[in-house]
């Protein structure tokens, strides 16, 4: 059998604790070589996923799918609506009345249709020579078949390919067919289709096949039938290793893969070590690749037999906020070692679960440090305020005060939760998410048992002082629940930002140390009023269209507006956003050194790329908005790209006072590589780096781009951003 089409996706023996017969645990052989004192390696699937390690592929010369194994279900129509049966155990009573010793104690799945689908990643250039699809059935079969791929058109669409068809005969085990490599497609991204006319019936089971597996294959191959081979078992050589750690097996010349966004100033962490049975020294090569670009090397760990876990750290801060593929590879020395093949897994070298990492760095840690030492802490909650108008690309256009403040101080970005700015209030004072306080619509009331921003600080001698303008984010439904000193300023006619601030400033002058303010600033909301002069800034020259103050709240009229009535509804946006950021520029101005403040959007607003109207859906923009963390004369100049949330950052003003934050919570000084979600009405949606992820409620996905330029509408990316959509694909599924 040929060393380079072992199968992939046979269940894992973990070395030396498995139960398998065939693994050797207590060895008595002299040739058993102990290299360290006990078994404890742990192997895992050949596929996996976890939050912490994201989406692993191992490939050896190409892809095998073990159809009944777990790890292969994923495959398979996309998880719904799949012809697959569930997988049938073939015993070994039965593998030898049948003559099918290769099946013995193995599983094979039922086709239950006369068609199945297959999507899968597997990158065809990277692959030298010519390739092979191969499918494994039992004799028990239609008498014919075909597979085809869904290729590409050369028009950037897909259609599929002609088929590549046998006739089958019982007897035999397998079918292989050389691709014509303008079936795959060089994004990755394939799919298959295996078919067979007609169907036949097992006992009471219509089916048309049982497969074993399916496979892409590179090498010096056969077309046509072959028979698969039994299982062997491992040889009595093998070494172990004492340290404790979950590893993935990787055989030489074998391609262990993983699709991620790298967080801000992110590290790669792992450790490797020596497979049991290795006998020759190589390396562990390491790669990274982004759309658009070629695979470049970024690690080389020599490995020896013999050796335990060696750690290995990996600095991919140039790579901040990019849809990254990585690529592993073990490469040895000389291949010229004894090579006894089996169906068994036997690694050459194991890694850990590869951790992206987020730096840590002392900068952060200082600004932390210079943070907790204001005496006194002001919260500015801005209703719809967009994540892009604090952007480079943005800055001095209608927010020039706080993107002066961004630069000086620590900006972010948070995930939203749902279209009602009373879930993001609700999580920033209760430090809890809203599917904790559930408090997703106005008039809802805030949980008395949750405790708040003021009664958390209390009993560590903060007085607290809640102020608003808003008419739902009020006195009233627990918002202000625990505070020292309440002020419903819209009660008082107040709702301009500026006389807000300028009642928040007296009080300033007058509180003691270790005062905590929360201030809600709603002035930027619907229906904008802006002054002409203003106005005229930013409004579209010799505009006559539909879009005036008198129709800004008319879904009717702004639905799916044109790209000039946008502009001119950016516009009034930028016209109020432009009186609002010079309120808060004034008031910042005033205040003493030892103040901080932190000014955070409620939720953005949708300005013309889609719908206006918070009820018409959720929007890429109405999802993210801006954090910033600002000391006068205490300037950080840190820009953090990973999206957090309202609740973690409620959790670090509890850290910056001294105070606990509820479990779960993680600050915004030490949390770097997050994946949070946000929830409301069916609707899932999930934000990493510069991207954002939906799902509709209709089932259909779609990758949205949320770049920070505004002039960039959202819009599906699904083709040209294939590393993109994978390292994404599986966050929601």
């Amino acid at each position: 059998m040929n060393r380079n089409i072992i199968p992939l996706f046979f269940c894992l023996c973990a070395l030396m604790g498995c139960q398998s017969k065939s693994c050797p645990t207590n060895p008595s052989s002299p040739a058993a070589v102990s290299v360290c004192e006990k078994p404890v390696i742990h192997a895992h699937p050949y596929e996996t996923w976890s939050p912490e390690s994201g989406l692993i592929h191992i490939y050896d010369r190409g892809l095998y799918f073990d159809l009944g194994e777990d790890s292969a279900q994923k495959y398979l129509e996309r998880k719904g609506f799949s012809p697959w049966v569930e997988p049938e155990l073939i015993s070994a009573e039965t593998a030898r009345k049948e003559k099918l010793l290769w099946a013995s104690d193995r599983y094979v799945r039922w086709l239950g249709s006369t068609m199945g689908t297959l999507h899968f990643p597997f990158y065809p250039d990277e692959w030298e020579g010519d390739i092979f699809v191969e499918v494994g059935l039992r004799p028990k079969m239609n008498q014919s078949m075909a597979v085809r791929f869904y290729k590409p058109d050369g028009n950037g669409g897909r259609t599929w390919s002609e088929p590549l068809t046998t006739n089958l005969t019982p007897g035999y085990h397998g079918y292989r067919w050389k691709v014509p490599r303008e079936y795959l497609s060089k994004d990755g991204m394939q799919l298959m289709r295996v078919s067979f006319p007609g169907s036949f019936f097992e006992g009471e089971n219509r089916v048309s096949a049982k497969f074993s597996h399916i496979a892409l294959r590179t090498g010096d191959l056969s077309t046509g039938k072959f028979e698969l081979e039994p299982r062997q078992s491992y040889p009595e050589k093998y070494r172990i290793l004492d340290q404790e750690l979950e590893g993935f097996g990787l055989l030489r010349n074998m391609h262990l893969e993983r699709f991620f966004i790298v967080p801000t100033e992110a590290s790669l962490s792992l450790n490797a070590a020596p497979g049991a049975f290795l006998d020759s020294p190589g390396d562990l090569i390491i790669k990274i690749q982004t759309d658009g670009s070629e695979p470049e090397e970024i690690s080389k760990l020599h490995i020896s037999p013999g050796e335990c876990w060696k750690p290995l750290a990996i600095d991919l801060s140039e790579y901040s906020s990019k849809a990254a593929r990585l690529v592993m590879s073990f490469i040895p020395e000389t291949d010229d070692t004894l090579f006894t093949p089996t169906d068994e897994f036997r690694p050459d070298i194991y890694i850990s679960s590869p951790q992206l990492l987020a730096a840590g760095t002392d900068a952060l840690q200082k600004a932390e440090k210079a943070f907790a030492g204001a005496k006194r802490i002001v919260i500015l909650g801005i209703d719809t305020l967009r994540a892009d108008r604090l952007h480079d690309e943005s800055k001095g256009r209608a927010a020039s005060n706080l993107s002066k403040m961004a630069s000086d101080g620590l900006l972010g970005i948070l995930m939203g939760e749902g279209r009602s700015l009373v879930a993001m209030a609700a999580s920033m004072l209760t430090s809890v998410p809203a599917d904790v306080h559930g408090v997703y619509e106005p008039g809802a009331y805030i949980k008395s048992m949750l405790t708040t921003l003021a009664e958390a600080a209390s009993p560590l001698d903060w007085k607290t002082y809640f102020y608003t303008t808003s008419g739902i984010v009020d006195t009233v439904h627990g918002f202000a629940q625990g505070f020292d000193v309440l002020y419903a300023l819209n009660k008082e006619n107040i709702t301009e930002t500026g006389a807000a601030l300028e009642e928040v400033r007296h009080a300033l002058e007058d509180s003691p140390e270790h005062s905590l303010f929360y201030v809600h600033l709603s002035e930027l909301r619907l229906p904008h009023r802006v002054d002409p002069e203003t106005f005229a800034q930013y409004a579209v020259p010799g505009y006559n269209g539909p879009v005036n103050e008198t129709a800004l709240n008319n879904i009717a009229v702004m639905r799916d507006p044109g790209q000039v009535d946008a502009r001119q509804y950016e516009a009034y946006y930028d016209a109020e956003l432009k009186r609002v950021d010079d309120a808060v520029g004034d008031f910042v101005a005033k205040l003493d050194a030892d103040t901080l403040v932190i000014a955070y959007g409620t939720h953005g607003t949708s300005i013309g790329e889609s719908t206006l109207g918070y009820e018409q859906g959720i929007t890429p923009w109405e999802l993210l908005t801006p954090y910033i963390i600002y000391r006068p004369e205490h300037p950080v100049g840190i820009r953090l790209e990973d999206i957090t949330s309202a609740a973690d950052l409620s959790a670090s003003v509890l850290s910056l006072i001294g105070a606990e934050a509820p479990a779960g919570t993680q600050t915004v000084f030490t949390r770097h590589a997050s994946h949070p979600v946000a929830l409301y009405d069916g609707l899932s949606a999930t934000a990493a780096g510069s991207w954002f992820y939906r799902i509709k409620r209709e089932g259909v996905d779609a990758l949205f781009t949320t770049g920070m330029d505004s002039s960039t509408l959202s819009h599906r990316e699904e083709a040209e951003l294939p590393i993109t959509r994978q390292a994404l694909r599986e966050m929601i599924e």
